[in-house]
């Protein structure tokens, strides 16, 4: 007896050759859309590492000296951030030849000097390493690995899933571009958020944290340094002053929610202040 694997119906040949076309136009989209998003997501986890770098290392300057200790464990307990002296015969390895690892590096370099190095391990300590000097000493950066790497929750396996029982259905129906790049636009809303709200929660601990450390007479010096090279400002609470609420949008709502989980429930957000549009 033979088997027939290809069905003798015109409707169902139709089926399977509109499935087949629908699921390999689903993941050419899905390969798109990842090389769309390499660099925009490289650009932004270099500059969260270039704001790290520079707001430990100008954190590191104008503290107190007996309060160092202090500012070094502030940053391990509240951000994950450690930071150590470079040492002879110190083993590192080098990071992962990935693309987006790669295209970060490249960026990073540009703004914190050809002399920067990278790790993805050193002396047995993973996570992801890059040195930057203070006068003739040099430091070595721990951010952990969850800063860079992006974890796929178990819940996108489902949408995952999903996603392919409507290309199926999209088979029959044809589902629009339109309707795919919506969906590929929702599986990115909770990491972005995600990264966005990390990076704003080390600037406020990084910031606060060096305000506290510092020596009053070098805190011009430190407001200066930030505004300079990383266009960060700081500004006292002020009564009468006008403030916007932020943009009603998805990943506005989300990135504050996340904000506030972990620098509390009493933190405020604005897109104007007195006149001065940002955030």
């Amino acid at each position: 007896m033979r088997i027939i694997l290809w069905p003798r119906s015109l409707l169902w040949r139709t089926f399977i050759l509109l499935a087949a076309l629908v699921l390999v136009t689903t993941a050419a989209w899905f390969g798109i859309f990842r090389a769309y998003e390499l660099e925009p997501r490289a650009r932004q986890i270099s500059q969260n590492l270039v704001s790290i770098v520079n707001l430990t290392r100008t954190a590191l300057i104008t503290s107190q000296p007996e309060r160092r200790h202090e500012l070094l464990s502030e940053l391990s307990e509240r951000e994950g951030i450690q930071v150590y002296p470079e040492e002879p015969g110190e083993r590192i390895a080098p990071p992962a030849d990935r693309p987006l690892v790669r295209l970060v590096s490249e960026m990073v370099r540009r703004q914190l000097g050809e002399n920067t190095r990278f790790a993805s391990e050193r002396d047995g300590k993973p996570g992801f390493w890059l040195s930057f000097h203070i006068d003739d000493d040099e430091y070595w950066v721990r951010v952990p690995r969850e800063r860079i790497e992006r974890q796929i929750a178990l819940r996108w396996l489902g949408w995952g899933a999903l996603a392919v029982a409507l290309s199926l259905l999209a088979a029959l129906v044809l589902v629009t571009t339109a309707a795919w790049f919506g969906i590929f636009r929702a599986y990115e809303l909770e990491p972005r958020a995600r990264q966005i709200s990390q990076n704003l929660v080390s600037i406020v601990n990084l910031t606060r944290t060096a305000l506290i450390t510092s020596q009053p007479e070098r805190r011009h010096e430190l407001l200066l340094e930030l505004s300079e090279r990383e266009g960060i400002q700081v500004y006292p609470e002020e009564p009468g002053e006008r403030i916007a609420p932020p943009a009603d949008r998805p990943l506005v709502r989300l990135v504050s929610e996340m904000v506030r989980r972990q620098l509390g429930e009493n933190t405020r957000f604005a897109s104007e202040r007195d006149g001065k549009p940002g955030f």
